[in-house]
């Protein structure tokens, strides 16, 4: 699995800053596996979410935007059959 360019900016922010999802989950009121899925683009976040954590991790206002974006469901885009 590839990870999207925001997601490994995130996750490379997150590391920079010693932040765990834990922790991220704590300030932004949430549950660290919903913190972790929204990094992993499988789910989305407020407008204020969004800007709250690019503003914790010391992305841009654009980083934001994308994480209230529609989120990617599944981990490839090929969708698996039974032959």
């Amino acid at each position: 699995m590839s990870l999207t360019e925001i997601t490994q900016k995130l996750l490379t922010a997150k590391e920079n800053k010693g932040l765990t999802f834990a922790k991220l989950a704590e300030v932004l009121q949430c549950n660290e596996v919903w913190i972790a899925s929204v990094i992993y683009r499988q789910a989305s976040l407020s407008p204020e979410e969004a800007k709250l954590l690019v503003d914790i991790l010391g992305l841009d206002i654009d980083d934001a935007r994308e994480l209230t974006k529609y989120p990617i469901k599944g981990s490839d885009a090929v969708v698996p059959t039974i032959s």
